[in-house]
């Protein structure tokens, strides 16, 4: 064990100093606290410590594996890594904090699967290579259910894999803003995003709301484009 201060160990997990000191040994060096961390016989502090290590790595486990958990590769891939005994690639969670602790969460935030994402990417990239399809978006003319990009059994509708459908009117602050809807495609080729779309294709996993307005200057339509 490294060089272990008393806060230190007051800090994991403070107890009541018993009768008899604490040896922390370290190599050649040892010191003694008349106060030590852990009673031997205190079970119940052992449990309670075993509780917080144990969640902080289910919570680092599942912060690793959320980015892409629908993935068949991904959870094979976390599987395997347990089955052989390797637990490098589960990130180094904080155990306590304090007398109540609170376990760390890894830093994975709510996002979409990558391949959800990576295509809703190539989708905005392809409404903005053109300048009517930025148009066509910018007006938000049309019936709601319908298509706005790409178009409907197009060239790009199976490889970009998912759509922007047009949404209801929706208003704000005086102003009138078409809402629109990011969802899956039924036909795409990607058989991760093929399967998602069979499970629902109406699931709806992104909005943006853009204002109605029948003309933009450059600058008002290039900052459009960036709010959506």
């Amino acid at each position: 064990m490294a060089s272990v201060e008393r806060s230190q160990l007051m800090y994991l997990a403070p107890a009541p100093a018993p009768a008899e000191p604490l040896h922390i040994h370290s190599g050649a060096k040892s010191k003694t606290y008349g106060e030590p961390c852990f009673d031997p016989n205190d079970s119940e502090r052992y449990a309670f410590l075993f509780h917080c290590m144990s969640g902080a790595i289910l919570q680092a486990l599942l912060g690793y594996c959320r980015t892409d958990w629908q993935s068949e590769a991904a959870s094979t891939n976390v599987k395997r890594h347990l089955k052989n005994g390797n637990t490098d690639f589960i990130p180094q969670p904080s155990v306590c904090s304090k007398i109540h602790p609170t376990l760390t969460r890894h830093n994975a935030s709510n996002i979409m699967p990558s391949k959800t994402q990576k295509s809703l990417e190539a989708l905005m990239a392809y409404i903005k290579q053109s300048k009517s399809r930025r148009t066509t978006i910018l007006r938000g003319q049309g019936e709601p259910g319908h298509r706005a990009a790409p178009a409907r059994g197009g060239n790009h509708d199976a490889r970009i894999g998912s759509r922007i459908d047009i949404g209801e009117i929706v208003k704000k602050t005086g102003k009138e803003y078409r809402r629109y809807k990011f969802q899956l495609n039924s036909n795409a080729e990607d058989s991760t995003l093929k399967r998602k779309a069979a499970q629902d294709s109406h699931k709806v996993y992104s909005t943006a709301d853009v204002e109605i307005k029948e003309s933009r200057t450059q600058e008002e339509e290039e900052q459009a484009m960036r709010d959506f």
